[in-house]
């Protein structure tokens, strides 16, 4: 699946089928993934961080060996979200299923 990425009134993050409804001119960008539109990966884990930690997304494969492998090790729950910057500050466009899979939020 391919999804786009927009700037118009917000910065949006949305499935490549909607893009006859979306001006040329806002388009940004287009990927093949969810994450290549991301600006950053924020892990938000109560029991190990006492506020979301921000990642480059970039780490997100040593973020999946390292620092998973010890939450699930533990029990922990936690949540990781992909966002982008936006005039409003970071908004949170996707989440990290238990599969490993993104979906839109």
């Amino acid at each position: 699946m391919k999804y786009i990425r927009t700037k118009d009134i917000d910065t949006l993050i949305v499935d490549i089928n909607q893009k006859d409804f979306i001006k040329e001119e806002y388009i940004v960008k287009e990927a093949d993934t969810i994450e290549e539109l991301c600006d950053e990966l924020v892990i938000i884990c109560n029991k190990a961080f006492t506020k979301p930690m921000l990642y480059d997304l970039k780490d997100l494969n040593m973020l999946k060996k390292d620092v998973w492998y010890s939450f699930n090790s533990y029990n922990w729950e936690y949540q990781v979200y992909g966002a982008i910057w936006t005039d409003k500050g970071l908004t949170y466009v996707a989440k990290l299923n238990k599969k490993g899979e993104w979906e839109l939020i």
